[in-house]
C-alpha cells in the first residue's frame, strides 16, 4: 500500500490519481535499465532489443552459441575458447599446439566465403538470410513456385521464358 500524507491509501499497483490534485510517478525498485521506462511501481517498459523485469536481457538474432551471452543487439560475450560475433570460431594452433592466449584472432572456418550476406557458423556452414540457401547461401529461394519453366534468380524474382510475365511468370501473354 502507498500511504499519501493525507492519510489516504492507495494500493501499490495505482499508477493514475483522478481523485487528487497531486499525483506521484511510478517508481520501480530496482531500476530500470538499458533505457526503459517505469511505466507503474516496478514495472518496465523495455525498449526494442530487450526485454526482462528492468530490461537487463539483450535480444540477439541471430542468437549467441557455445553459451555467449547477448550484451547488445549484435553483440555476444563470449566464453573463452571461442570468438566472433557468435562465438561460433574456436580459435585453432598448428602442430597439435595449445592456445594459451587470451585473446585469439578468429579467421573464418569456412573454405568458401558465405555468399548474399550469410554468416560462417561452423567449419564449412552459413546461417543463410531470408531468401537465399544452399551450403554457400549461394541459392536464392522464391517464396512461390515460378511458372511455366521460369527460373528464380534472386528472392522473389524469376526469369521468365518467351510468353509469360512478372515477377513470379504468373501472367501468360498471348500472342496476337
Amino acid at each position: 500500500l502507498l500511504v499519501l500524507s493525507t492519510n489516504f491509501t492507495l494500493p501499490k499497483t495505482a499508477h493514475s490519481c483522478p481523485l487528487w490534485s497531486i499525483c506521484f510517478p511510478a517508481l520501480c525498485t530496482p531500476v530500470c535499465l538499458n533505457g526503459g521506462v517505469c511505466v507503474r511501481p516496478d514495472t518496465c517498459l523495455c525498449p526494442p532489443g530487450f526485454y526482462g523485469a528492468q530490461c537487463q536481457n539483450a535480444v540477439c538474432s541471430p542468437p549467441c552459441k557455445n553459451g555467449g551471452v547477448c550484451v547488445r543487439d549484435g553483440v555476444c560475450s563470449c566464453p573463452i575458447g571461442y570468438s566472433g560475433p557468435r562465438c561460433v570460431c574456436e580459435p585453432r594452433c598448428m602442430n597439435g599446439g595449445l592456445n594459451v592466449s587470451i585473446i585469439s584472432k578468429c579467421t573464418s572456418s569456412c573454405v568458401q566465403k558465405c555468399l548474399n550476406g550469410g554468416e560462417c557458423v561452423g567449419s564449412n556452414t552459413c546461417h543463410c538470410p531470408v531468401g537465399w540457401a544452399g551450403l554457400f547461401c549461394q541459392t536464392p529461394v522464391c517464396e512461390k513456385r515460378c511458372l511455366y519453366g521460369a527460373r528464380c534468380v534472386r528472392p522473389g524474382v524469376c526469369i521468365c521464358p518467351p510468353g509469360p510475365r512478372g515477377a513470379l511468370c504468373r501472367t501468360r501473354v498471348r500472342p496476337m
